[in-house]
């Protein structure tokens, strides 16, 4: 048979092995007694270590396609579940470019081995839309309007980087085929929407040279 001291931190003070949860470093004493009524007893020592404090830091949110950096602390290693947009799971601070909303987990060891799990999680928000309108011609010092129909979402903010403009900052700008020479131009719009993501579009406005007209002298004979 087999009897522990300080049977309130095991889970059965009357079997060989019992588990053992002090709350700090504790001496468990066992007597054994053999069919003889014989019996020894021996002493094992149990060091209690706390669990670290394990943060995986604050919830982020990112654009499609974007990145952010994560950095677990209060540990000496770490592993992040689940891998995958993870630059390197087995590091404190890798980058997390997940193409949709996850939780990620992060398991903390100290010196000691032992281990804590906190979570986080990064909230990835879709591009808007963004339409420059299908490729068009227009004639030297003429103008053509660009843009889609709608060019972008409904309170997105816009950006057309380019000179030839009547406005660079509106949905369906005029683009002015005046001082420049005839051939292809790409435009590009940027499309901001309320969460601050952006997506791009571009159009090829196509400059044509204007038609040189000729007269050809008639010769008309009038009979009198």
């Amino acid at each position: 048979t087999y009897a522990w001291s300080n049977a309130v931190f095991l889970n059965d003070s009357a079997i060989s092995n019992p588990k053992a949860g002090p709350p700090g470093n504790t001496s468990f004493i066992v007597t054994v007694t053999d069919a003889n009524s014989c019996s020894d007893t021996a002493v094992i020592n149990v060091d209690f270590y706390p669990l670290p404090v394990v943060e995986a830091g604050p919830n982020d949110t990112i654009c499609n396609g974007g990145t952010t950096g994560l950095n677990a602390t209060g540990a000496i290693s770490y592993q992040w579940t689940p891998s995958n947009g993870l630059s390197n799971p087995n590091i404190a601070n890798p980058n997390a470019s997940p193409s949709v909303t996850k939780e990620y987990f992060v398991k903390g060891t100290d010196a000691n081995s032992c281990s804590f799990t906190d979570s986080l999680t990064i909230f990835v928000n879709v591009l808007p839309p963004a339409n420059a309108g299908p490729d068009k011609d227009v004639c030297l010092n003429d103008s053509i309007q660009l843009g889609g129909n709608p060019t972008g979402p409904a309170g997105a903010s816009y950006d057309w980087p380019y000179n030839n403009l009547n406005d660079s900052l509106v949905p369906n700008p005029y683009f002015m085929a005046i001082g420049i020479n005839p051939g292809t131009y790409p435009i590009q719009v940027y499309v901001t929407d309320g969460n601050g993501c952006v997506s791009i579009d571009q159009v090829t406005v196509t400059v044509l040279t204007d038609p040189t007209a000729v007269i050809s002298p008639i010769t008309t004979t009038i009979c009198v």
